[in-house]
């Protein structure tokens, strides 16, 4: 929740909502980490537009067992995704 001066009121935010959540001002950027299972997991980088209040697009790093999937999304379409590892058991 956050705070709006306007309406004096907590209101929810959905940008914010998510566990572990980090923002990095120096890059102006939310970093969430989502643990599913011991092998599954997911680090979301939300990139914010300078007003801080709307995403500018979002890059997503998904673990899930050997391999690793990165998906980026604009406006809540997904824009590009490609699997930059898969563990084949032969390493």
């Amino acid at each position: 929740y956050l705070f709006n001066p306007a309406t004096r009121r907590f209101e929810l935010s959905e940008l914010f909502s998510g566990t572990n959540i980090e923002y990095d001002s120096a890059q102006n950027m939310i970093k969430t980490f989502w643990k599913m299972s011991v092998n599954d997991y997911v680090y979301t980088h939300t990139f914010l537009k300078p007003n801080k209040r709307e995403v500018a697009y979002i890059e997503e790093e998904h673990h899930d067992g050997d391999s690793i999937t990165y998906t980026k999304m604009v406006k809540g379409k997904v824009v590009s995704k490609r699997k930059v590892y898969e563990d084949d058991g032969q390493n």
